[in-house]
């Protein structure tokens, strides 16, 4: 049995490292380092890879209180139903409409979960019409100078850009509603207290998150940690949503899916960084929204797994997000 709970975050700077599940987990595991010591860090990785604690979600957009998902990769095959051309171009641009949304609502999503997919797809064409109310997030370029300490002046060549990211606090948003969330699903209460996840979760993100963050980038406010009753997924279903970057396991058991992918190329981080092989194997994760097909449910989908640097061990890849139970037909 598992509990659902949701960590709202208040971002106090620009973004440079999105907030990716695997990600949040490697800063998890860092925290965990500092508090517990190397060898208890050694056997969480070690047992999480056969049975998580809990999982995490990327982070989802919020606006004003309201939490929004990512949307399902899954949208029905486009079949012109209408016999004038004038209602079939007007069909045409309404599916077209739902595939350019980035999010779906907890009603939305409850509808997709269940398997009742005509009147999922309605109600995202009531939220295309309404996507002012959506949270939006925006770059924003940056210039540094890399400083030559031997002559205490700007170094030739030396000037570097970057572009982090800030929720869209524009003309359409004066009262700062557009935030973010993660959500955070429990499967061992007991060892979650023992480990005093929940604050370690929130100085993942109060100490600085990812690039540059001693710059005073990828800080985060964090509320309340609570349990979160928003979602409401089939006892019983035959697929799964992803809402974190997922990397397929062999004992998934996928039949077929709807996703997209990405190669991320990950590096060590902290004092690691430091080494002479910095750099992680290449590893596919299917992002979130993804939604795949099994053959049976089960509790937890993904891979958590050792050896991502050659000749290095306890280095960890944390491909098991969390994810929503569905039902597809």
């Amino acid at each position: 049995m598992s509990t659902l709970h949701i960590l709202t975050l208040y971002q106090k700077s620009g973004l440079l490292t999105p907030l990716h599940s695997d990600t949040i987990m490697g800063h998890f595991c860092w925290r965990l380092k500092e508090r517990h010591g190397a060898k208890a860090l050694d056997q969480f990785c070690a047992d999480y890879s056969g049975e998580p604690v809990f999982t995490v979600s990327d982070g989802l957009g919020t606006y004003d209180g309201k939490l929004f998902f990512p949307r399902p990769e899954f949208i029905s095959p486009f079949t012109p139903s209408p016999a004038r051309k004038s209602e079939k171009v007007k069909q045409f641009l309404e599916t077209k409409s739902r595939k350019g949304l980035s999010y779906t609502d907890a009603e939305g999503l409850n509808l997709f979960l269940k398997g009742k997919i005509a009147e999922y797809e309605q109600h995202l064409s009531m939220l295309e019409k309404d996507k002012e109310m959506m949270p939006r997030f925006i770059p924003s370029l940056r210039v540094s100078v890399t400083i030559d300490r031997d002559q205490l002046k700007a170094l030739d060549g030396g000037l570097q850009n970057y572009a982090p990211f800030y929720p869209d606090y524009s003309e359409n948003d004066v009262a700062k509603k557009t935030g973010q969330a993660i959500l955070v699903r429990i499967y061992n209460q007991k060892r979650f207290n023992e480990l005093n996840a929940e604050e370690l979760l929130k100085e993942v993100f109060e100490t600085g998150f990812g690039k540059k963050k001693s710059s005073g980038y990828g800080a985060f406010e964090c509320g309340e940690f609570k349990e979160y009753n928003g979602l409401n997924e089939p006892e019983k279903g035959n697929a799964f949503l992803s809402l974190g970057h997922y990397t397929p396991a062999p004992g998934d058991g996928v039949v077929k899916g709807y996703y997209s992918h990405t190669v991320k190329y990950g590096k060590l981080g902290e004092e690691r960084a430091n080494e002479p092989n910095p750099f992680k194997r290449p590893v596919i994760s299917m992002k979130p929204g993804s939604f795949f097909q099994v053959k049976q449910q089960k509790p937890w989908y993904g891979l958590t797994t050792d050896g991502l640097v050659n000749g290095r061990e306890n280095i960890w890849h944390f491909g098991t997000p969390l994810t929503l139970n569905a039902v597809t037909k």
